[in-house]
């Protein structure tokens, strides 16, 4: 290892100690916020709450002071290297497999806060099951450790092929954590579990609590509680851009996991995915990508950054992440190699929901909020050529292409040819054309509970009238063996010449599409859709492609008064309950020209 002239190093048994002395240096702070809390709804009327606090890689400012309770070093043993960062957190990184335990080469085996151990002392915290497990027939891990200067120390797994890094900073209690790989690890995911006693972080999210069940519901990780409740590790989860932080509290201490602005991760700004559990552990888990309800490619050899911080026990107050760039990170993309894009128009989109801007290629995902205004700015783009995607609520309605440049302000074009469904004239709509399902029946809870929990209200809903009774009443979900058939029944004064029925969903499972019958005729059979592949509506998403499928109306089959709609789930493929197909309704109406 090099070290500067000014340092010291100490042998002492297995141990070198390097002596320096603290400097820390303070930046603005920025606010961490979340949009939305775990566990609770953030669309009780169908609409979206807006995200208070844009994302980049380099918004975040210096940390509150830390007082300095040892010196900043890097030890080695035989079987781990010790980061003492000086700010009252030493970890311990394993150098091999530990004997008699779950802790492999890679894992953090120990996490000293205070003084007080916060590790599984039996299994170690570590990207999915371990770093000697990522790819079948791999070579075995291997982790080394260096000072890159006198405030920074980086580690280093090397695993197959993804590499992670552990980075620590002089006088921060964080743990700086990076990926990078160039092929998607065993079982489909890339994600940082972080394993702490229940006992000593018992205060997380109280949907994915948990150690009180009694029995299993689904699969293996979803349980119904002795107070009847129904809890998950995936209903913790919340959309990308709506959160920041997530973490746990225990006595006198908070632990949260920060990301940065997932410009690598797949699913876009409306993808959500589990964060913690509650068991004998609790489990922090960062999600870099996922294969359940994923909407689109993973993306390879694209850094992807984020941080576990110890507090006392409030959230962070900021984070500063611009000294990576001198880490010497694998595919770390600079300032210099990066642009922003400006948008400033929105025409001809009818209705007040949110709007997003996103952009996406085969390395990089992004997004930003639009003003009332109609403005929106992303900044930190890798520079290259994106589709732009304009997104009312959730539902993609305009695209284009557009180069962004290297260390320039891009303008964004005004969207030609809105595909807005909501403009379209009908003669009846329930619900709203965003992309969502919320404005329905158990709309509300749809991502932090199971639907058979006993709080959601009954599915079973066999007749509704168009006109008379709110969207509230007419179910979010459809399934094939739960809730269909449902009748709609609606009065028509005038009957038009040329007019369709589309019906909009957000999602669909197991094959599952709508087939109708209207007055007596049987609507033309409907492909099915392309869609996720894993479960999604039991494990708190309703998040899929958005599908539209149209039913072109005979002109004898409506009629003046009282009309009759009966909707069905049809499939090749079988299930029980609430695994049987099914699907979530975005919006439902009959239009004509």
């Amino acid at each position: 290892m090099v070290f500067s002239p000014d340092l010291k190093l100490k042998k002492k048994g297995f141990h070198y100690i390097l002596i320096a002395t603290l400097a820390l240096v303070h930046t603005q702070a920025f606010a961490l916020q979340n949009a939305a809390e775990m566990c609770t709804s953030n669309a009780s009327d169908g609409h979206d709450l807006a995200v208070s606090t844009p994302l980049s890689m380099q918004m975040f400012g210096e940390p509150e002071k830390i007082k300095q309770e040892a010196p900043f070093q890097l030890l080695e043993t035989n079987d781990f290297y010790q980061i003492n960062t000086g700010a009252g957190l030493v970890v311990e990184v394993q150098k091999h497999n530990r004997l008699g335990t779950h802790i492999g080469t890679g894992d953090i085996s120990s996490m000293r806060y205070h003084g007080v151990e916060y590790q599984n002392s039996l299994k170690g915290s570590q990207i999915n099951s371990g770093f000697n497990q990522l790819y079948a027939s791999q070579n075995p891990a291997t982790v080394t450790a260096s000072y890159v200067d006198k405030n920074h120390i980086k580690v280093v797994v090397n695993a197959g092929k993804l590499k992670h890094y552990y980075l620590f900073r002089q006088g921060v209690p964080a743990i700086f954590m990076a990926d990078t790989f160039s092929e998607e690890p065993i079982p489909n995911l890339v994600r940082f579990v972080v394993r702490v006693p229940h006992n000593k972080l018992p205060n997380g999210a109280q949907c994915s609590e948990i150690t009180n069940n009694i029995k299993t519901v689904e699969a293996h990780d979803i349980f119904e509680m002795s107070d009847g409740e129904i809890h998950s590790k995936h209903y913790s989860n919340s959309r990308l851009k709506d959160w920041i932080y997530f973490g746990a509290t225990g006595k006198n201490v908070g632990i949260w996991m920060i990301r940065d602005n997932n410009e690598g991760g797949s699913g876009g700004p409306f993808y959500r995915s589990l964060k913690m559990q509650g068991a004998s552990d609790q489990e922090l888990t960062y999600i870099v990508n996922y294969g359940e309800a994923q909407t689109e490619p993973f993306r390879m050899n694209t850094l992807n950054q984020y941080t576990l911080y110890f507090t006392n026990g409030a959230p962070p107050l900021g984070l500063d992440v611009s000294w990576l760039r001198r880490m010497g990170l694998d595919h770390y993309i600079a300032k210099d190699q990066r642009g922003e894009l400006a948008f400033n128009t929105v025409d001809n989109i009818k209705d007040s929901r949110p709007l997003t801007l996103a952009l996406n290629n085969a390395t990089a995902q992004y997004w930003g909020d639009i003003d009332l205004q109609g403005h929106a700015i992303i900044k930190d783009i890798i520079a290259g050529n994106y589709i732009a995607t304009l997104y009312k609520g959730e539902l993609a309605v305009a695209t284009q292409a557009v180069e962004v440049l290297p260390e320039k302000v891009t303008t964004l074009l005004p969207f030609k040819n809105e595909n807005d469904p909501e403009k379209d004239s009908a003669l009846w709509r329930i619900g709203y054309w965003d992309g969502k399902p919320t404005e329905f029946l158990n709309g509300g809870q749809l991502t932090w509970m199971h639907p058979s929990d006993f709080r959601m209200q009954n599915w079973h809903v066999t007749d509704f009238r168009i006109g008379q009774q709110s969207d509230r009443e007419f179910p979010a979900y459809l399934w094939k063996s739960v809730n269909t058939p449902i009748a709609l029944h609606f009065n028509l004064k005038q009957v038009p010449k040329n007019s369709q029925l589309r019906i909009g969903i957000t999602n669909a499972w197991f094959g599952g599409r709508p087939a109708i019958v209207l007055n007596g005729w049987k609507g033309q059979l409907q492909p099915m859709s392309e869609q996720p592949k894993t479960r999604t509506a039991t494990v708190g998403t309703y998040r899929g492609k958005n599908t539209m499928f149209i039913f072109n109306i005979p002109q004898d089959v409506l009629k003046l008064g009282e009309n009759q709609l009966q909707l069905s789930v049809i499939s090749g493929q079988q299930g029980q309950d609430f695994l049987s197909p099914g699907f979530s309704v975005d919006a439902i109406d009959i239009v004509y020209k």
